[in-house]
């Protein structure tokens, strides 16, 4: 058996038989790893604290404690709660290696020893040991990045905010200055498009920071309102589209909080109006679902997505490839609305019903007594 790769280990033995721990050391030592020793639970759990080995071989049966509350003791303690603990005992009953699963053990070896048997499984729990760690710092790695992203693209978007606005306000007044000019005034109309779809992603990437960071009350909605608001911010372009909205006859109540929620309605209807055929018709539907979910979708009659764009609808800056330039968005608006689903205990999506688009959220239902 080769030496564990992962060295120095410390393993520490709490076994109240001398003759156990001994056989123990020789066993493990031969393969380089430091052995501590404890005659009892109570030496054990102190070894435990002082120390912080990789793994405890923790006798079942000792005066004074017993093994499972050495086990609870070290799993109550932040410091040594996530050491692996291997039980040995002379029992070695099924139930006997529940009750170890059970206080917190990961694993069970029965007395005589088997050397080979022992040193296995020991390798088998360092390295899940090793790769749990390493796990956690790959995700602890992960959120710090992501946290500093966020500051990162929040500062740079707040920052950006001032000279975009100047720039606008001062086309703006050129624009109506060269209203004379075709040419020169068709070239200030792009600045100017340009500008807002900046200003766009701008307001996106401030949104997409304060979602993840922001805490917001959740509260029963009045759903109707939220949709009807939503549908008077957009009524400009449903007015120019000559858009057909459908609505249902009652809305379920949900938890959430409003102004995100009147944020996902304005993204989806926004896109249906966008990318429906025409005429346009758009449906919006609410329907509960299991796990206390209330499912809403805005259905629309436009072209379906194709299948292989579909895992990469909700991606930030996504852009779907078979709309046209001038069609497609900026990329974050269904981000967004996936973000702030989840972070309201619900998902957001798409599929097809009844042979139409359909993009939707969930949110959790209200129950009644």
């Amino acid at each position: 058996m080769s030496p564990n790769p992962i060295l120095p280990v410390t393993i520490l033995i709490v076994d109240d038989d001398a003759s156990s721990r001994r056989l123990l050391e020789v066993i493990l030592t031969q393969q380089e790893y430091e052995v501590v020793q404890a005659r009892d639970g109570a030496e054990g759990l102190r070894l435990a604290a002082m120390w912080l080995p990789n793994l405890i071989l923790l006798d079942v049966n000792m005066p004074g404690m017993s093994g499972y509350e050495v086990s609870q003791a070290l799993g109550k303690n932040p410091d040594t709660a996530e050491i692996p603990i291997i039980f040995i005992s002379a029992m070695a009953q099924t139930a006997n290696r529940i009750a170890g699963l059970s206080a917190g053990g990961v694993d069970y070896i029965s007395k005589p020893f088997a050397p080979d048997e022992v040193l296995a499984r020991i390798q088998v729990h360092l390295q899940l040991r090793q790769l749990q760690l390493e796990l956690t710092y790959k995700v602890a790695d992960l959120e710090q990045s992501k946290a500093e992203l966020d500051a990162f693209a929040h500062t740079v978007a707040h920052d950006l905010k001032n000279p975009l606005t100047a720039l606008l306000v001062n086309a703006v007044l050129v624009r109506h200055h060269t209203a004379d000019m075709p040419k020169v005034n068709t070239q200030i109309q792009r600045v100017i498009d340009a500008g807002r779809k900046i200003e766009e992603i701008i307001e996106g990437l401030l949104l997409l920071a304060g979602v993840r960071k922001q805490a917001v009350p959740l509260e029963p909605l009045d759903m109707g309102s939220l949709v009807a608001s939503a549908l008077q911010t957009l009524e400009p372009l449903r007015e120019d589209i000559g858009a057909e909205v459908t609505l249902p006859e009652h809305w379920p109540v949900v938890r959430g909080y409003a102004p995100w929620v009147e944020m996902m309605w304005t993204n989806y209807i926004s896109n249906a109006l966008k990318y429906g055929a025409r005429p346009c018709q758009i449906t919006l539907r609410a329907e509960k679902i299991a796990g206390n979910l209330v499912r809403f979708c805005v259905a629309n009659n436009g072209s379906l997505i194709p299948q292989e764009e579909i895992p990469s609808l909700f991606t930030e800056f996504a852009q779907l490839s078979h709309l046209h330039n001038e069609n497609r968005g900026n990329g974050l608006g269904l981000s967004i609305v996936k973000r702030i689903a989840e972070r309201l205990g619900g998902e957001a999506g798409y599929h097809v019903h009844a042979g139409q688009a359909c993009f939707f959220f969930t949110l959790p239902g209200v129950t009644t007594a």
